[in-house]
């Protein structure tokens, strides 16, 4: 019988081999356990909101969801085991509407969508309508059929519904008319009437107002359908005070982004909103804005200066210097008057702009914006550490200027 090879005669390379040899694992040799876990973090809304880079449909939309369904195609059995998942872990709804309109609404109510136009869409294998728990259709009837263009068709998740009721309540106070011209069908698909899961659904959306015309179907409680047709049939007040309302709403969910991520640009969307709301709420419900108290009038405006200087402050940020300076002028044109402003606020808009002008290279303007703001807030550190600055900047550049006509005189060196 042959003896075993001693250790000392192997090489250093046949030694290692021996003694790491082992059979490469494989995705379906881990524990099933395990593979749930993957397929949740790939599959589930909680962990593929995404960012407008990457946004896996390359929609226009801010926010989406990622879902990574190239799994789904793998083999048959990780689809068998993956598929589940998908719809267990998330509740799926899909939305169309008449009028394509609806796809620019959600692009300017920053709305988180699963699919966009699903059935044109590689992906829309994986979100076929029947395992939607849901429909909505939403028919617009404007006074031009030719508006209705063929309509846009989106998958949305459960879980976004009340912000769906919220988009489109901000959307009638902007626009005239907007939910009184709004069929809306919804259609409950439910195995059986589950009282929990109805008010899941239709809870939301009996937040809505003012609709021409409301149908639920479906597997839903008769009394608690109709009274749900009913509210939202019935017309909302518009007062100024709810505008107010929702415009500070919004300004503090976009302090809240910068206080949280430091996404000044996500934030600036909602800022930008609020410029919306009210310009747009003021064209289309005029007399609201006519009527109002006085006090409401000045508080309407306290939230535009705020707003105004917080957009300016992340164009800062995001190193849009000229757009700073033209905002931080459309603020002084609007709002400069003593009547319409504080000291304080006239001060951090020439601030704004003493900061923008030294990034820009312009001392001499932004010095004199920054002693303007000194003059109407004295003693503010802040300002005093960026005039400092500024002249710093002032008095390197006038050097750099100093020795560049040197050279040109006498040669470098």
């Amino acid at each position: 019988m042959a003896s075993p090879i001693p250790i000392s005669a192997l090489t250093t390379e046949a030694y290692l081999k021996l003694f790491t040899t082992y059979d490469s694992p494989t995705f379906l040799g881990v524990p099933q356990s395990i593979r749930n876990k993957i397929y949740t973090y790939l599959l589930s809304t909680a962990h593929t909101q995404c960012s407008p880079k990457e946004n896996l449909l390359n929609t226009p939309t801010p926010t989406s969801y990622k879902f990574h369904t190239a799994i789904l195609h793998v083999n048959k059995q990780i689809q068998k085991e993956a598929r589940p998942v998908l719809y267990k872990e998330n509740t799926f709804i899909t939305f169309w509407c008449s009028l394509s309109f609806f796809s620019k609404m959600f692009v300017t109510w920053d709305f988180p969508l699963v699919a966009e136009q699903v059935h044109s869409k590689p992906d829309s294998a994986a979100f076929p309508e029947k395992t939607a728990i849901m429909h909505i259709r939403a028919f617009v009837r404007p006074r031009s059929r030719d508006v209705n263009d063929g309509g846009c068709t989106f998958v949305l998740a459960a879980q976004d519904l009340p912000k769906l009721a919220q988009t489109m309540y901000e959307m009638d106070l902007q626009l005239p008319k907007f939910s009184s011209s709004l069929d809306l069908e919804l259609t409950v698909r439910t195995g059986r009437i589950v009282p929990d899961t109805e008010r899941m659904l239709l809870g939301p959306m009996r937040e809505l107002r003012g609709l021409k015309k409301t149908v639920i179907r479906g597997n839903v409680t008769p009394a608690y359908a109709r009274e749900a047709e009913t509210l939202m049939m019935t017309r909302r007040g518009i007062s100024l005070k709810k505008i107010l309302h929702e415009g500070i709403k919004m300004k503090e969910e976009g302090n809240r982004i910068v206080k949280k991520t430091g996404d000044w640009e996500k934030a600036m969307r909602k800022w930008l909103n609020v410029t919306e709301l009210i310009g747009g709420s003021n064209k289309s419900h005029p007399s609201v804005f006519d009527f109002a108290e006085l006090a409401t009038h000045r508080e309407i405006q306290k939230l535009l200066i705020a707003v105004g200087l917080n957009i300016t402050m992340a164009q800062y940020k995001l190193k849009n210097y000229r757009a700073v300076i033209g905002n931080a002028q459309l603020l002084f044109k609007t709002f400069g008057d003593e009547e319409k402003s504080t000291p304080m606020e006239r001060a951090k808009i020439y601030f704004r702009k003493g900061l923008a002008y030294t990034a820009m290279g312009m001392e001499e303007e932004a010095i004199a914006d920054l002693n303007r703001a000194l003059r109407l807030s004295p003693g503010d550190v802040d300002i005093l550490v960026a005039i400092k600055a500024a002249e710093k900047h002032a008095v390197l550049r006038q050097r750099k200027e100093e020795k560049s006509e040197m050279e040109k005189v006498f040669g470098p060196g």
